[in-house]
Order: structure tokens, then sequence, then C-alpha cells
């Protein structure tokens, strides 16, 4: 038979030992939930400066880089991906190694963000070339394609637009530009010390369109439209305005497409 002594004094030292982990779990628990108090009541004091922290979204972008970090102020290989990655209402600051060249091949989707790009380093403005694509029906343009309030503004840098169609049975559809144009929405773009060239004689490629309504609203300083391109195309069909300032138009290049239509303003 057990000692029923020795069975009182084992559940006795058992209790103990739960009492004393017990013990032991809510200090840890008091002090943890003292650090986390803390953490948060920093976040409270400073929360203004955690949102200007976060709505303002850096990259630079290297499409050679092996291991793109894919985070603010960090590197990514594409453009379409820095911005995706930017809080929607964000300004995001896109950095442009000189001397590249980078190829658009699908559409860079902005959610509310005033997207910037601009060059960094020495050298030849860097490139964006927007290639053409072909579906069942239409030729297209992979574009920058705005949704809601959003700004695109270019500094040092160098629009392509394709000089040839993807399929040259097909048409060009009305997506035929660098910047997608929004139903019944505006889009702005600024253009500083820039250039944009290409396009296809006679097929109306631009930089931005005012199809569907659109308020299209183009601003450039010190620009050159180089090719059979407009600044703006379909102003028949929405409202084209251009404000510029020491910009030159050469190789056949205009401002506005429909320059006789009502819903156009140049100054």
């Amino acid at each position: 038979m057990s000692d029923p002594m020795q069975n009182l004094n084992d559940a006795a030292d058992a209790l103990n030992q739960v009492a004393a982990r017990a013990a032991g779990f809510w200090d840890d628990a008091d002090a943890q939930i003292a650090q986390r108090q803390g953490a948060y009541d920093g976040l409270a004091a400073n929360l203004k400066g955690v949102v200007n922290n976060q709505m303002y979204f850096t990259a630079i972008i290297d499409p050679d880089e092996a291991n793109p970090t894919n985070i603010d102020g960090g590197t990514f290989n594409s453009i379409g991906a820095a911005i995706t990655a930017a809080p929607s209402g964000a300004l995001v600051e896109i950095q442009l190694i000189a001397d590249k060249t980078y190829t658009i091949d699908q559409h860079a989707y902005a959610h509310h963000k005033f997207v910037y790009m601009r060059k960094i380093g020495a050298g030849a403005d860097p490139i964006l070339d927007h290639l053409a694509y072909a579906d069942a029906t239409y030729n297209h343009v992979y574009q920058f394609q705005p949704h809601g309030l959003c700004f695109f503004r270019f500094l040092d840098i160098e629009i392509r637009l394709p000089t040839a169609k993807a399929d040259n049975a097909l048409p060009w559809s009305s997506s035929r530009t660098a910047i997608a144009y929004q139903v019944c929405t505006p889009v702005f773009v600024g253009m500083l010390r820039g250039r944009v060239v290409g396009g296809v004689a006679g097929d109306n490629l631009a930089l931005m369109s005012a199809n569907g309504g659109c308020a299209a609203h183009l601003h450039l300083w010190l620009t050159t439209l180089d090719g059979p391109i407009f600044g703006i195309a379909a102003a028949n069909i929405g409202l084209g305005l251009v404000a510029k300032n020491g910009s030159t138009l050469t190789n056949g290049a205009d401002y506005i497409q429909d320059a006789t239509a009502t819903g156009h303003l140049i100054t």
C-alpha cells in the first residue's frame, strides 16, 4: 500500500510547483503587457508621424537587381511592383537609374496615388519603353493605369511609345497611350525636362487620352514631343488641357488631337 503521508507530501509539492509556474507566468505576462502598452502609447503619441511615414513611399527600380527587397525605401525589379506595394493615397517616389531602359510590358495600376518618377545618378535620362500587344480584336499599349484620384509626374525621363503594331491586321484600341484614361474622371500628368517619342503615322498614339469624358490635364516644362504623336488624344470626346512652358514639338507631333474640338484648351 502507498504511504498516505507521502501521497500528501507529493500532492503538496506538485501544488507548490504549479503555484510557482503560475506566478512566473503572470510576472512574464505583466511584463509583456507593460511593454506592449508602452509601444501603443508611443504609437498614439506619434500617430501623425507614423501615417506621414507610411504615406511617403520610395523605391529604386533596378531590373538587374538579383535580390530586390520589395519594401519601402528598398529596391524593386519593376515599376509596377513598386507602385502596387505602396499604400493607397501615398506619394510614391520611383527612382529610375540613369542610362537604363525600363521595358513596360505589363500594366501598372495606381489606386489614389501620386506617382513621381525621377532620374538618379549621372548619365542619360532613363527610358520607359511602352510595348504594344494585341488580343483578338485590337492592338493596345501597356500603360500606367490610374484608378481614382491620381497624378503621374516625370522628371528627366524619356517615354517611348510603340513604333509598330503588335498585329498589323488589327486596328489600335482607345488604349493607345502611355497613361490610361478614366471614364468621367480626371487624370493628371506632368513632365519636367522630359521627352515623349515614337508613334505610328496616322494611328494617333499619345501620352494620355481624354476618351470617355475624361478630363486630361497635361503639364509640360522644357519637354519635347517628338514624332507622329499627341500629348492628349481624343479631345473631341472629353476635355484636354495642356499647360506648357518652354516645350517643343518636332517631327509631326502636336499637343492635342482634334484641336478644333470644343473640349480642349492650350495655355
